[in-house]
């Protein structure tokens, strides 16, 4: 007891003295005369994060990548300003800076580069938990909120009234704190929002006007305390206060007043809850290790109006900005003997999980342990470890401040038994049981059939050929992963439907079989599943190439008008003998007297002939040899030749329809006799007739009509008085009783008209009668 009360004496004295010795003696002025002011000695602030240091006054930032060893002096981003009101930096990356004037900016690179959010009127901003998400106020009664580093904002209200001044933001871990000065009753508002700024409540804590900053206690939220600087407006007693709340702003004490112009607007909070308020006058800073109950002064730089000049790295490393500029820091908390000793604790519960819990063919379960934290600094999980004969069958999902997920995915039946071993970075060790039971059966298959397309054959032109593979499954059923077919001849297999997912206990796939070549066409069904499992099928259709046909019948003359010619009938490419169909087609100048085999049956189908047609049928025609003959009398009526065509073939006896690519129709020219008036007498041979002529009108007054009871085609027809001597000469068409027309240009008189062909002359005669 003796001893406690020295060691509380001797602190207490030493305290004393340190007190009064030199106030920087704690203290190093690491960037001596780094900002000066140019306009104003009010305003300025600086901030802290992994390593980098940002400063800013009237004029000019100054930045630190190395925890202040050296420093870069820039402008800043803005003609349009003449100070900094605020700072904040996430990550030591992201910055928000608040001016006056020319509003927000944000920087992306440790403050080497701004982009202005056209943000006006700002007060404060500060990141919230991101990257992304800023809090901002706007220097009236609006707040505003943006997920996407100020590109937009929404605003909220935190207040009822129109007359208040938002003019600081903190986050919490639970809560979102906004600072408020009402212009109407001259009072200091805190109000708070645990939804983002959905919605807000205020406290119900008596504060004076001028309250510039506020800080959160890292280890205790409802502990929070206010700087009030009873500048702008003296408060009723006439004293600047810092003011502390134990019941998150519910109500509000004094713990440290002095008199007007003494604190300068800035107050800070370690993460061990160290509380650090700079002031205006010559004891620098004060400090309280205990929530605020008890403040020391610790010495160092003394700051300027509505100035937030201070900020930490740790609990005991500070730096702060004097009103001449200089950047100072001390790494002893000013002093007076900080004791860092933290007292946090991380409890996980429960002990065992998955104890009862039982999963069934590729299901899981998901428990969560739960993370308990007391104290100040609680410790922080460093590794997790899942060790074990079984661990491939847990595994960490997410991770979050209270919470940790375990997942239970097994593929071995049975009991699964594993520890996960907690590592906290205090050195202690917590071991979680994992006793989980999968009660699965085992995947098997088995294909109906083994093979597919093994016994097909069909025909490359033959429409595609489709079968179903029947796939009987039992067990665990895995997820289809992918469906394939491969091999060397894949495209020649498609598939018309797949194997749904996820698997069934009896399902089937349809695949049709579309041959590109002749021969066995080898591919492979493969499905691949979650499990890994790899069902293949081999596919083996047959393709045949079809066979062309062709058609030869050969050209034909006689020398003998009537004369007969027999044109042999042959169809090359039969596989072997078929029973065959096909036309005959002939023109007027021939005598068709049937087709007729080689035993002298006759082909013709009695009801498929009539003039220049002819439908044939062949039975079991012998390929590549003459099948028939198509008898003929040949005869020149019209001094043209004659033909005779075959087509549309069809092989009645074809097993598939694809087998034979069908022939092309073929012509047999048949050539009969010429020569001098043979036209004439084939005609009278083939009709028994001669050919007729008229002239009309006869007399005529010189316009004549002649017509022919034959076809003659090209005719000269002259017109000689009957001194012989040529008047007119015309060359016409004559065709069987059609009218042709001609003119004697001659005076009048008996004329005598000459008419020739290529195989006979007529003399007719005529009267001109004008």
């Amino acid at each position: 007891m003796i001893s406690l009360l020295f060691r509380r004496i001797f602190a207490i004295s030493l305290l004393i003295l340190l007190a009064d010795a030199n106030s920087y003696a704690q203290w190093k002025n690491i960037a001596p005369g780094l900002l000066p002011h140019y306009y104003k000695a009010w305003e300025g602030s600086i901030a802290y994060s992994e390593g980098r240091i940002i400063a800013g006054l009237d004029g000019s930032i100054g930045i630190s990548s190395d925890d202040g060893a050296t420093w870069q002096l820039m402008p800043l981003p803005s003609t349009n300003t003449d100070g900094v009101i605020d700072l904040d930096i996430y990550k030591g990356k992201y910055v928000t800076m608040v001016t006056t004037n020319a509003g927000l900016f944000v920087s992306t690179d440790g403050g080497l580069t701004w982009r202005n959010t056209n943000f006006q009127r700002c007060r404060s901003a500060k990141f919230i938990g991101t990257s992304q998400d800023i809090v901002a106020t706007n220097g009236g009664s609006k707040l505003n909120i943006s997920h996407d580093l100020g590109l937009t904002w929404k605003a909220v209200t935190p207040s009822a009234s129109f007359n208040v001044e938002v003019v600081q933001v903190r986050k919490s871990d639970n809560a979102i704190f906004v600072l408020e000065e009402d212009n109407n009753t001259n009072v200091g508002i805190l109000s708070y929002s645990i939804d983002d700024g959905a919605t807000w409540q205020q406290t119900n804590g008596t504060l004076y006007f001028d309250c510039h900053d506020f800080a959160l206690d890292a280890c205790n939220d409802t502990v929070i305390s206010v700087v009030n600087e009873s500048t702008a407006l003296p408060a009723p007693d006439g004293l600047g206060h810092i003011f502390n709340s134990y019941d998150g702003g519910q109500t509000f004490n004094s713990t440290l007043s002095k008199t007007t112009n003494y604190f300068c607007g800035s107050i800070i909070s370690t993460p061990l809850g160290i509380l650090y308020a700079q002031t205006l006058a010559q004891d620098g800073i004060v400090r309280s290790s205990d929530q605020g109950m008890t403040w020391n002064i610790i010495g160092g730089p003394s700051g300027i109006s509505d100035g937030r000049l201070i900020c930490n790295k740790n609990d005991t490393t500070i730096f702060a900005v004097d009103k001449d500029g200089s950047i100072w820091t001390t790494d002893n908390g000013g002093g007076n003997s900080v004791s860092i000793k933290p007292n946090g604790f991380l409890t996980v519960t429960p002990k065992i999980i998955f104890l009862n819990d039982t999963i069934y063919c590729y299901d899981s379960i998901v428990h969560s342990l739960a993370l308990h934290r007391s104290g100040c600094y609680p410790p922080s999980i460093s590794q997790l470890s899942i060790l074990g004969q079984d661990s491939i069958s847990y595994s960490v999902g997410s991770v979050t401040f209270d919470s940790l997920q375990i997942i239970f995915n097994s593929l071995k039946p049975g009991k699964n038994n594993s520890l996960l071993v907690i590592t906290t970075d205090n050195g202690l060790i917590d071991t979680i049981v994992l006793n989980g039971f999968n009660a699965s059966i085992p995947f098997t298959f088995s294909s109906t059939p083994l093979n597919l397309f093994t016994s097909d054959s069909i025909f490359i032109c033959d429409p595609p050929k489709k079968e179903t593979l029947t796939l009987n499954t039992n067990g665990c059923l895995p997820k289809i992963v992918a469906q394939n077919i491969t091999g060397l001849h894949a495209a020649d297999y498609t598939f018309i439907r797949q194997i749904s997912d996820p698997l069934r206990s009896l399902d089937s796939t349809i695949i049709s079989f579309t041959p590109s070549d002749s021969g066995v066409r080898n591919a492979v069904y493969e499905m691949t599943l979650g499990n890994g499992t790899i069902i293949s099928v081999p596919l083996q259709g047959f393709g045949i190439t079809p066979h062309p046909l062709t058609l030869s019948i050969p050209n034909k003359s006689t020398d003998t008008i009537g004369g007969s010619v027999n044109v042999p009938i042959t169809i090359n490419g039969l596989d072997h003998a078929e029973d065959i169909d096909l036309v005959l087609h002939y023109n007027n100048e021939l005598t068709y007297h049937g087709s007729y085999s080689l035993a002298n049956v006759q082909l013709d189908i009695p009801t498929e002939e009539w003039a220049g047609r002819s439908k044939l049928y062949i039975a079991q025609a012998k390929p590549n040899s003459i099948l028939g003959y198509a008898k003929f009398d040949v005869f020149n009526d019209s001094l043209m030749k004659s033909y005779l065509t075959f087509d549309s073939v069809t092989v009645l006896t074809m097993r598939d329809p694809c087998q034979y690519i069908l022939p092309a129709s073929v012509t047999s020219i048949i050539t009969p006799p010429s020569g001098c008036g043979i036209e004439t007498l084939s005609r009278f041979m083939h009709e028994g007739t001669m050919p007729q002529f008229s002239l009309s009108p006869n007399p005529t007054s010189g316009e004549i009509s002649i017509i022919s009871s034959a076809n003659l085609g090209e005719v000269s027809v002259a017109v000689y008085d009957m001194l012989g001597v040529k008047q007119n000469l015309y060359s016409l068409s004559l065709s069987n009783n059609s009218v042709a027309k001609f003119m004697i240009t001659a005076r009048n008189g008996v004329y005598n008209v000459h008419v020739s062909s290529q195989t006979r002359a007529w003399d007719l005669r005529v009267v001109v009668n004008r």
